[in-house]
């Protein structure tokens, strides 16, 4: 029946309501769906709420470790951003010295374990390591890693501080090394005291056995006997509470010897007593070192005191408290000396200084003490103070101050009467003032220049002949004062040019520098501009000394023009040509005398050996002979006055044309002039010899540059161009030894070896000092001394018979050897004719005669 209605049914009206039904079926669908959708999205929200929460650290990484999603907390305990964090490797985040055991854990991960407490250290953003511990899962479907974290950092620090007291608690108990941990038990009232702990280091410190140790009546037998008793009346007092002991006694060591030990303990009463004392717990150091340093410091206060009490200056201790009120916590006793009044005085009242500074100083000295108050720096202070006598005193302060926990500032140092000093340094300064007066008005220039040879200061002198100003000068350079051309044509400047280097006046300035020895009237050419700027020569008298300021070395360099005069002395020279004609007649003369001289001297030695009284007679002769060279002497001199007379007055008269001839006459005279004057020399330097006047008159006396003032003016006089060599071994330059008669030796010496060798050939000549005598050696290889002629030549007038061509007077052995002996030296000649002659002359130094 039922198919049948079926089959009767309305196909519309089934297909309407089959539609309708789709259409209901639809809406409930879009119902569960939404239904659905919105409780994914609530579990969603929750979800992600719950992720963003900041307490933990949350975390999904790939399996590869690169971070994929945080939460807050990760800004909040490390202080990174999302951006900061994400696609990293969480590696780079891990401490270094945790990364493999972190990849060890993830590699547990992957093989299906699950992290539920791991510990390791992340970087903070800041550059510090925080403890985080992990619990945490690996999906393998997704090869992600879930985690979360908790930070542990302050528990971590926790455990460590703990762990560290812990250690040194154990330390302190088990091993202490300079005290002793003890526990003294008495088992009923009144009984005798046993050791129940003691810590191992009881061995070392008391130098007991191991079976001793446990002995207290073994301790006690080692108190040192003056402290025994001590002990003994405190170790009683322990039987009752409270009880707390603290003492120093004195212990004997077997090894140490008498060791300072400090006790401290407590008692505890017994339970079923607590009137009487059970256990005593104690302390034991070794204070023999603190107790030595507090000897030594008593020691060194009884010094102290002593030195400040006895040293000059005045010692003391100043105190400004937190309220301003001044005193002197300590003052030495010799304050009486500067202040005259007592250390007790000022010990009373601070205000007893400050009253006696003079009123025009006491504003400079309250500011300086206020400024150390207020920076705690260095106090220093120079003032004036009035004694109780009225003596007015300067008084140099300094201090340096400390701040101590009350407020107050406490300064410690020293006071120095200076008055002394003050009144040297008005002296210096007006010394100063009066030496630079004579500076800036001397009538030749001078100025100062420092080690870099610039000018420090210029007098108006030099001011005024160099036509600059001050501010032009200052700071240059010698050349640049004078317009020198090598200054101008170098673009380095004066000292830096090929020039400079053969410039006399930069050449002394470089001796004195370099020896610190002063330099006196060097004769110096410098070619500059005058100020039309022409080039013209200026001849300077350089001299020089070394001088000190601001602790500083400088060369005080002083310059006189003396060009004019120069020029002066040339033009002499140019009218001494016209004295040829008389000189040449004069020195005929002379010659004659010489031969008649000679002629005589012959006559007497045959009237020597004819006589029978011939000593007597030779000594008459030699009489005669000195009286005779002294009278030739002296006529020589007058035609030499003669010849100075008539070349002044060639000075006025009119101008020759022929000035070749002049210049012939001009050298002949001179060579004439410098014979006569040069044998005058020679034969008066016997006749005192013979006559006992040969003066010897010791000074210090620079040997070596004597030495070489001599080569150059005999090697003008002789018009040579030899070649000498000078060896110098001195230990010093000047000795003690007479000049004049050194000047005969080297005169003689030089001249001899030019004379008899030929230019080509080398004359060399040695300084030494051999202990307390000084040596000279020349040697030369001109025609020599024949062998059996060396003691005859030393004879005056005699010569070599292979010298006879030579010009010589057959005097200068004889003066060599007069000056030696003048000395109390020593004179050695070798020769052979024709390979040349060796002199050797030793003088002894600081001898007189």
């Amino acid at each position: 029946m039922g198919k049948n209605q079926e089959k009767g049914r309305n196909p519309e009206a089934e297909v309407i309501r089959l539609s309708k039904e789709n259409d209901e079926l639809k809406e409930e669908l879009e119902g569960l769906k939404k239904s659905n959708n919105n409780s994914a999205q609530n579990q969603n929200n929750e979800l992600l709420k719950f992720f963003n929460l900041p307490l933990h650290l949350l975390l999904i990484a790939s399996i590869d470790g690169r971070i994929l999603r945080i939460n807050p907390g990760w800004h909040e305990s490390l202080g990174y951003s999302s951006d900061e964090v994400l696609n990293k490797n969480l590696l780079e985040f891990v401490h270094p010295d945790d990364i493999e055991q972190t990849k060890a854990e993830m590699g547990k991960l992957q093989e299906g374990q699950t992290t539920f407490y791991f510990e390791n250290r992340y970087k903070t953003k800041s550059g510090n390591y925080r403890w985080l511990v992990w619990s945490s899962i690996f999906i393998s479907d997704e090869n992600l890693y879930y985690a979360i974290a908790h930070d542990i950092t302050r528990r971590k620090e926790a455990e460590q501080k703990l762990g560290s007291r812990e250690r040194i608690l154990s330390t302190i108990i088990e091993n202490p090394v300079n005290y002793i941990i003890y526990q003294l038990y008495r088992e009923k009232p009144g009984q005798l005291t046993r050791i129940l702990n003691v810590s191992p280091s009881a061995k070392q410190i008391l130098g007991l056995e191991q079976d001793e140790i446990t002995d207290y009546g073994k301790w006690l037998s080692l108190v040192h006997p003056d402290d025994y008793n001590l002990l003994k009346e405190n170790d009683e007092l322990a039987s009752k509470p409270p009880f707390k002991f603290d003492l120093k006694f004195r212990f004997l060591h077997r090894i140490k010897g008498i060791r300072w030990l400090h006790v401290k303990s407590q008692g505890i009463p017994f339970d079923s007593q607590p009137d009487t004392i059970e256990f005593v717990n104690g302390i034991i150091f070794d204070v023999t070192e603190e107790v030595e340093k507090q000897k030594a410091l008593k020691e060194t206060q009884l010094i102290l005191d002593s030195f400040s009490n006895e040293a000059p200056g005045v010692f003391y201790q100043f105190m400004i408290d937190s309220k301003g009120n001044r005193s002197f916590p300590y003052i030495s006793r010799n304050v009486s000396t500067i202040f005259e009044f007592e250390q007790h005085e000022i010990l009373a009242d601070a205000n007893k200084y400050q009253n006696s500074i003079m009123k025009e100083d006491r504003r400079s000295f309250e500011e300086a003490l206020a400024k150390s108050y207020k920076s705690l720096t260095r106090y220093y202070s120079e003032h004036r103070i009035k004694t109780a006598s009225g003596t007015v005193k300067w008084l140099s302060t300094s201090a340096i101050p400390e701040k101590l926990e009350d407020g107050s500032v406490l300064w410690t140092g020293i006071g120095m009467d200076v008055t002394d000093k003050k009144a040297t340094e008005e002296a210096l300064r007006e010394s100063e003032a009066t030496l630079m007066a004579i500076f800036n008005h001397a009538p030749v220039l001078m100025m100062l220049l420092d080690e870099n040879t610039n000018i420090v200061a210029l007098n108006e002198t030099g001011l005024k002949y160099t036509g600059k100003l001050k501010d032009e000068v200052l700071g240059k350079r010698g050349g640049d004062l004078v317009n020198c051309i090598g200054t101008i044509n170098n673009p380095n400047g004066c000292g830096d040019g090929k020039l400079c280097e053969d410039c006399d006046v930069r050449n002394t300035v470089k001796k004195t520098l370099i020896y610190g020895l002063p330099q006196n009237k060097i004769e110096a050419e410098i070619n500059s501009f005058d100020q039309d700027g022409n080039t013209c020569t200026i001849t300077l008298l350089v001299s020089t000394d070394i001088v000190y300021k601001n602790n500083k070395r400088h060369v005080l360099v002083t310059l006189d023009d003396i060009t004019d005069r120069k020029y002066a002395e040339n033009q002499l020279k140019l009218y001494q040509g016209h004295l040829q004609d008389l000189v040449e007649e004069r020195t005929e003369q002379l010659n004659k005398t010489n031969r008649m001289l000679k002629e005589e001297i012959a006559k007497q030695k045959e009237s020597e050996e004819r006589v029978k009284e011939a000593l007597v007679v030779e000594k008459e002769l030699n009489r005669l002979k000195t009286e005779f060279v002294s009278m030739v002497s002296h006529e020589f001199r007058t035609p030499l006055t003669s010849v100075l007379a008539s070349a002044d007055l060639l000075e006025i008269m009119e101008n020759h044309n022929d000035a070749p001839a002049i210049m012939k006459h001009i050298n002949k005279i001179q060579t004439a002039v410098e014979t006569m004057t040069h044998m005058l020399n020679d034969v008066l330097a016997i006749s005192r010899a013979e006559r006992g006047r040969l003066a010897f008159n010791p000074a210090k006396t620079n040997v070596f540059d004597l030495l070489n003032e001599i080569i150059e003016e005999e090697k003008s006089r002789l018009r040579s161009n030899h070649v000498i060599e000078v060896e110098n071994n001195l230990n010093t330059l000047e000795q003690d030894i007479d000049p004049n008669l050194l000047r005969q030796i080297f005169s003689n010496l030089i001249s001899n070896a030019i004379k008899f060798s030929k230019p080509e050939k080398l004359i060399k000549i040695m300084l030494t000092q051999v202990r307390e005598a000084l040596e000279i050696s020349i040697r030369d290889e001109g025609v020599g001394i024949p062998e059996e002629e060396l003691e005859k030549v030393m004879e005056p007038f005699i010569r070599g018979s292979n010298s006879q061509n030579i010009q010589g007077n057959g005097l200068g052995m004889t003066i060599i050897t007069n000056a030696v002996a003048a000395h109390h030296g020593t004179f050695k000649a070798s020769s052979q004719s024709g390979e040349g002659t060796t002199i050797q002359i030793r003088l002894p130094l600081n001898k007189g005669r």
